[in-house]
């Protein structure tokens, strides 16, 4: 780094610190800048500190005087709860969820052999780690009743996929 830059670089800093109102830290940097180059715009700046020479602050107090007030618990918020109260907004969401927990049992309990075949044909693209990950997670895999085990296994093999292509780009 050059003079030059590094005198940018203590002016920018000595900035920060004038509007922190760490003055004291300001002036130094502002005259580590004009050592470094003649020629930056600071010189008002370190008139206008060296005035008030006596009043500066040169860093913040290390210890803060008193104990924090702990006595205030702010309210979780729970995002799945809803703003609206309302019965008929319950009773649409349990319909609602009745309904998809239907339907997803449904397509549980059906084998479905092409489905089979073509998580095969792309995990072997992929190579025996995703292979044997994929078996190990469908294993141990609880469902929660709102995607089908056909689309969970369908979006597991999508997020295995765009990782065995980053980590194959990475390594280019």
């Amino acid at each position: 780094m050059s003079e030059y830059q590094l005198s940018l670089a203590h002016k920018e800093l000595a900035d920060l610190y004038y509007k922190c109102n760490i003055k004291g830290a300001a002036l130094q940097h502002y005259e580590y800048a004009l050592s470094l180059n003649k020629s930056i715009s600071v010189k008002r700046k370190i008139k206008e500190l060296n005035e008030h020479k006596d009043d500066l602050i040169y860093s913040l107090p290390l210890y803060i005087e008193g104990e924090p007030d702990y006595s205030y618990e702010p309210k979780e918020i729970d995002f799945y709860e809803p703003q609206n109260k309302d019965p008929i907004y319950y009773e649409i969401e349990n319909t609602t969820m009745k309904e998809l927990e239907f339907k997803t049992n449904i397509e549980d309990n059906i084998y479905d052999p092409e489905h089979e075949a073509y998580i095969e044909k792309r995990l072997q693209l992929l190579g025996e780690p995703y292979y044997s990950s994929f078996y190990s997670g469908r294993l141990h895999r609880e469902n929660d009743g709102i995607l089908s085990n056909k689309e969970l296994d369908l979006l597991t093999l999508k997020s295995m996929e765009e990782s065995y292509n980053y980590h194959k780009d990475k390594g280019k």
